[in-house]
């Protein structure tokens, strides 16, 4: 969906220079008494009206946007954009200036329209930084041959994207801060759950209803299958910081990271970004649904310590948490965090690895 607002028109510089012709051949016309200044000043005249006259077109152009969803900072998004002319006259040629939160600016020539015509295009635009846009805010500006008025118009185009922070290997496992257990980070309960944990050879004293016939007449010998609980652990994680501050994007990039691959290993992500309001929860049902999270994160803060210690204890209740800041945050907030969460063991997470 396109929301448009009509077109201006302003005066360019060959309205002066117009001007200042007409006015002077009018004079060396009335000071010369010569016919042919006083038809050079007319003609001036009538190329000064045909230009108030003849005023570019605008009003009937649509933009319309097309593109994945998704794109990473540092990557390019390739997208279609179509210009399309609604009126029931033909556009002026036309040049479209295309802004986007997280992408980097379009400028674009587009010809002349017939009614009914369209146009299209696809380019990559490059992600320059983390954003999360629902709209793009275009200007339309357009010249007539003559040029003497130029019109300008803005509009507002349908254009919802997330741009990515860029995710980093983490090849050692964060901190689980959550149900610990096996080296791989799992805890296996019992052995007649409901997951399937694999086949082993029986054995005196299993029970022949589990055995795996299948896996029995392949192997030659006996199997069962092994079934148990597997209980995730829990990845407690929150973000600090002010987002203008520097190294603010490498620490969310950071925190990113960690969530990232805490959900591609099964386990649980609980992610909280201090805003000026308060924390604010992640939303981390998958992981493009918690990357999208992060593209929106913004006006976060360094919270008072004090403040800070009630509410995360309040909140994620004991045990170990993931603290990621900006690096110059590191020394005494975070002495003084923990000094106001004696039940946390805070775990300060810094550079990508």
């Amino acid at each position: 969906m396109t929301v448009h607002s009509a077109s201006s028109h302003r005066p360019t510089g060959r309205v002066t220079v117009l001007v200042l012709v007409l006015l002077a051949l009018g004079n060396l016309a009335a000071v010369t008494g010569s016919a042919w200044f006083v038809l050079l000043a007319g003609a001036a005249a009538g190329l000064l009206v045909a230009g108030v006259a003849s005023r570019a077109r605008l009003d009937g152009l649509r933009v319309e946007l097309g593109h994945p969803p998704r794109v990473t900072v540092g990557g390019r998004l390739a997208t279609r954009i179509t210009v399309v002319n609604d009126g029931t006259r033909p556009s002026s040629p036309t040049r479209l200036c295309l802004h986007t939160a997280g992408l980097a600016d379009v400028v674009l020539s587009v010809g002349r329209l017939d009614a009914g015509d369209r146009t299209s295009v696809e380019i990559e635009r490059p992600a320059t930084h983390r954003a999360a846009a629902e709209s793009a805010t275009g200007h339309l500006v357009a010249r007539p041959s003559i040029g003497v008025l130029a019109a300008t118009r803005e509009l507002v185009v349908a254009d919802q994207v997330f741009v990515h922070p860029v995710i980093h290997e983490r090849p050692d496992r964060p901190v689980s801060t959550g149900v610990l257990g096996h080296e791989d980070g799992r805890v296996v309960v019992g052995t007649a759950g409901t997951e399937i944990l694999g086949v082993r050879e029986w054995r005196p004293g299993d029970d022949a209803g589990r055995v795996h016939w299948r896996s029995t007449a392949r192997a030659g010998r006996l199997t069962l299958l092994e079934r148990g609980d597997v209980e995730s652990d829990v990845i407690r994680l929150v973000l600090v910081g002010a987002d203008r501050q520097p190294g603010f994007e490498e620490a969310l990039g950071v925190a990113a990271s960690i969530c990232d691959a805490a959900l591609a290993a099964g386990d649980l992500v609980s992610a909280v970004a201090w805003h000026i309001e308060g924390p604010v929860l992640g939303a981390a049902g998958s992981r493009g649904e918690l990357l999208d999270w992060w593209s929106t994160v913004r006006d976060t803060v360094l919270p008072d310590p004090a403040e800070f210690g009630r509410m995360a204890t309040a909140g994620f209740g004991p045990g170990d948490v993931l603290v990621a800041c900006p690096a110059d945050a590191v020394g005494h907030w975070l002495r003084a965090a923990a000094a106001h969460t004696p039940d946390l063991r805070l775990h300060p997470v810094l550079g990508a690895s």
